[in-house]
């Protein structure tokens, strides 16, 4: 939980980066910093199926096997289901099962995988963000620190 909570403050604050770098254009239209901006959405999209693997790790093998709805209100089978479907004593059955759906919707369902591709690819592919960082990212500023930082006088 903490690598998925890194992963969405990095996100957010290159958002909020982007934002306080922004410019005004002549249109008077607020346009965020493109480094900032491409590298928080790259940071996003190449780490989505790292986040789904990790909720998946944590939820177990219950959102893919989990009952149907309805079955949980069949009075043979419901009560068997609430009895086993329990992992906290002091969260009821019921908002656990509520929790293992969404799971489930979230990783096993047909929206998953276009939630998971959107999440690459949505708003551009990574290598989009990479070809306009490549052009716009000041290196040569970078270089220059590394060799004060080194000692390298040119």
């Amino acid at each position: 939980l903490v690598e998925m909570a890194c992963l969405a403050e990095l996100v957010y604050a290159a958002g909020i980066a982007s934002a306080v770098k922004s410019t005004i254009s002549d249109s008077g239209t607020c346009v965020p910093d493109m480094v900032f901006t491409n590298a928080g959405r790259r940071h996003a999209g190449v780490n989505i199926y790292h986040e789904f693997d990790v909720v998946a790790e944590l939820a177990g093998g219950l959102p893919a096997t989990l009952p149907f709805e309805r079955d949980f209100y069949n009075p043979d089978v419901g009560p068997l289901l609430e009895k086993y479907i329990m992992r906290k004593e002091n969260i009821s059955a019921e908002k656990q099962h509520r929790c293992f759906r969404f799971l489930s919707d979230i990783l096993c369902s047909a929206l998953a995988g276009v939630n998971q591709i959107a999440g690459v690819h949505g708003g551009g592919s990574p290598i989009m963000e990479e070809i306009i960082i490549s052009q716009i990212y000041d290196f040569e500023e970078r270089k220059n620190i590394v060799k004060k930082l080194a000692g390298i006088e040119d």
